[in-house]
């Protein structure tokens, strides 16, 4: 599991994320848990799909209008999983083993910043990987997991803004965040 007990290290561990930084809101990058490559997903406008690329070849996700933000990983079975923002309220596009199909759920607008991802790609931690929905809710970080079917709501911490959430580079979950030290009305550094 990517966060023992729950909970965020008492000390900031600094790392570089193993995929680029997010400079935009309609675009992200995770690993293909498979094969290990890098994927980059990106929203559309132009046809309102979500699409990825992966080896340079385009795949689409899904079609829907409206969407200001994103974020994308790929499961440990490669089924494509994304977050998205849509008339400023959060959902999640995801595989719902009692369907057994890929379903959209609203979460509202009381969810912010929503960032989604693989916690574990190594193949020999498989069976403790998890793909990790988090986003920021009444200025705190909360996280739920898919092995809960992204029910069970887990509270880190204080947050204003989640601004991207990866596996680094030493092998923990990072979470670049924002938390407002100065007086109200001064605003997180927005992404493009």
């Amino acid at each position: 599991m990517a966060l023992p007990l729950n909970k965020l290290s008492l000390e900031p561990i600094i790392s570089e994320f193993i995929v680029p930084e997010k400079t935009h809101l309609l675009e992200d990058y995770s690993i293909n848990p498979v094969s290990g490559k890098l994927i980059r997903a990106y929203y559309d406008s132009s046809d309102e799909t979500v699409k990825y690329v992966e080896d340079m070849v385009v795949k689409t996700v899904f079609t829907m209008p409206n969407i200001s933000a994103m974020s994308f990983t790929l499961d440990l079975n490669e089924r494509a999983l994304c977050v998205y923002v849509k008339n400023n309220s959060t959902w999640m596009y995801w595989y719902d083993s009692n369907t057994g199909a890929m379903i959209h759920t609203e979460y509202g607008i009381e969810y912010q910043t929503p960032q989604i991802a693989v916690d574990e790609q190594r193949h020999q931690n498989a069976n403790n990987a998890d793909v990790i929905f988090a986003y920021v809710k009444d200025k705190q970080l909360y996280i739920r997991y898919q092995r809960h079917r992204f029910t069970t709501e887990i509270l880190l911490g204080p947050c204003d803004y989640l601004y991207q959430m990866s596996r680094m580079k030493n092998f923990r979950l990072g979470f670049k965040t924002y938390v407002k030290v100065k007086p109200d009305g001064v605003p997180p550094p927005p992404l493009i």
